[in-house]
């Protein structure tokens, strides 16, 4: 097994929140390459010592060998088992009551972007993220580090393909929106009261290159698109933020 095939998860923010959210096991590995007197290591490495998991100190430079990675500011964990993620079924998202904002994806391939976006989700309060099973990147450190350690915090709905289960969700009264050059732009007010149409509501967006697939577009009931001057797009997680936010602001 080498380090890419391993559970590794870096950065202070990300490996705080896996130890608040899910714990730690026997046998979790925690590599340090900082100072032990900085405030924060200390209550991190207070937490470890109570479970008695081995902590191994080593340069910097090693753990960038370590992990693969160089962003790790000095601070990795190491997971014998995956994470404790929440996963929905698509009988779940019918069955459920009151208002709902759900976020669906078609190919987020960028572990980063992912991440990106489940931040934003877990502040916008997103009931849950719809994510094909494949072309899509995993939920792992990479996007562990990339939403602070908000991977956790947040639902997930594993679907076969976009575009039949957008189908599926209109046929329950799901309000489906995607995000297209291709459709028309919408003041604030305009796409709330379009929202305000469905107690449940799924805002759909394509590949962080070529945008949604001309069979998602043709599933959704409205396509709209962003505001943009001087600039010719937004990247994925920035259009996911002015989105939710003209919805739940």
């Amino acid at each position: 097994m080498n380090s890419n095939d391993k559970k590794y998860f870096i950065g202070f923010h990300s490996v705080a929140s896996i130890i608040d959210e899910q714990g730690l096991g026997e046998n979790d590995i925690f590599y340090l390459a900082r100072r032990r007197d900085d405030p924060q290591i200390r209550r991190i490495i207070q937490k470890v010592n109570k479970k008695n998991i081995t902590i191994q100190s080593c340069k910097y430079s090693d753990l960038t060998k370590i992990v693969n990675n160089e962003n790790h500011q000095g601070i990795a964990l190491l997971k014998a088992q995956d994470l404790d993620l929440t996963f929905l079924t698509e009988a779940d998202m019918w069955q459920r009551k009151g208002r709902n904002i759900y976020l669906a994806f078609e190919a987020v391939q960028d572990a980063g972007n992912l991440g990106a976006v489940i931040r934003t989700a877990v502040g916008l309060e997103v009931t849950a993220i719809i994510l094909p099973k494949q072309n899509t990147a995993p939920l792992g450190s990479g996007a562990n580090k990339a939403s602070a350690g908000n991977l956790v915090n947040m639902s997930y709905v594993r679907v076969g393909g976009l575009a039949g289960f957008l189908e599926r969700a209109r046929k329950h009264h799901f309000l489906t929106m995607g995000l297209s050059t291709h459709g028309q732009e919408l003041s604030r007010n305009e796409f709330k009261e379009l929202a305000q149409t469905a107690q449940n509501i799924i805002l759909v967006f394509g590949s962080e290159h070529d945008g949604l697939a001309q069979l998602s577009e043709k599933r959704c009931d409205y396509l709209f698109k962003l505001r943009q001057q001087k600039i010719e797009s937004y990247n994925l997680s920035v259009s996911v933020a002015i989105s939710l936010s003209m919805l739940t602001l």
